[in-house]
């Protein structure tokens, strides 16, 4: 008898292992939601190859600009000079040519609007929605621009709460960073809201020459927007 009910208990522990192995393994993964194709899609719909950052995740990882996409994608190259963004590559196809006649071969959008020179867009990645770097020839949807790809960088818009952030951060060489962000519902209908960013880098090479630091600089910039 007593043989028995051991064997009873284990074929029950047994049913019960494998019910709670079958809860853990039904968890909901999380969709990432891109819009490479100029419409909503989770990331499994898009028949194309995408590396999609979210807003949060770039805070975390530190990606303040362009070159932390570079170095967080695969197939995804440029120069680290200071017009590298000029040179952009995907999958191995660039363009070298940055005379009036030229054309670069990665497109980059900011918020649908396209930049005609990739070397304009040393844009400073803060209040960030999510950032989407699309593989292979886009010229259907990004037009003749993209023949190695297209990068569509996304910022938050104003929502219908009221929206305070402030960060910073100090480091070494006398550098500090601060990013202000503020969303104020105006009534039912509008919504404001506006953020600012700040980098300040003393430099870290002395310059033995004509005195002063090298390899600093100065950032500011503001983004406003109402709907």
């Amino acid at each position: 008898m007593t043989i028995r009910a051991s064997k009873l208990t284990s074929r029950f522990s047994a049913i019960a292992l494998a019910i709670t192995s079958g809860a853990v393994h039904s968890e909901v993964i999380e969709e990432i939601i891109v819009s490479a194709q100029y419409r909503e899609q989770t990331l499994q719909e898009v028949p194309v190859s995408v590396s999609a950052f979210r807003g949060d995740m770039m805070e975390k990882a530190g990606i303040d600009d362009v070159r932390g996409l570079v170095d967080l994608t695969p197939g995804f190259n440029g120069k680290t000079e200071d017009s590298f963004i000029d040179a952009l590559s995907i999958r191995g196809i660039v363009t070298n040519d940055f005379g009036i006649g030229g054309d670069p071969s990665v497109a980059i959008f900011t918020d649908g609007v396209w930049a005609g020179r990739n070397g304009g867009v040393q844009m400073s990645f803060y209040d960030m929605e999510r950032a989407e770097v699309v593989k292979g020839p886009q010229s259907t949807l990004f037009g003749r621009n993209a023949i190695a790809g297209g990068i569509s960088i996304i910022t938050k818009k104003p929502i219908e709460e009221f929206e305070g952030k402030i960060s910073a951060s100090v480091a070494e060489y006398d550098e500090y960073e601060f990013t202000g962000t503020l969303n104020i519902p105006l009534s039912d209908r509008w919504f404001f809201r506006g953020s600012t960013y700040v980098k300040d880098a003393g430099g870290y090479l002395g310059n033995v020459a004509g005195g002063g630091d090298l390899g600093g600089g100065e950032i500011t910039s503001s983004r406003f927007a109402l709907r």
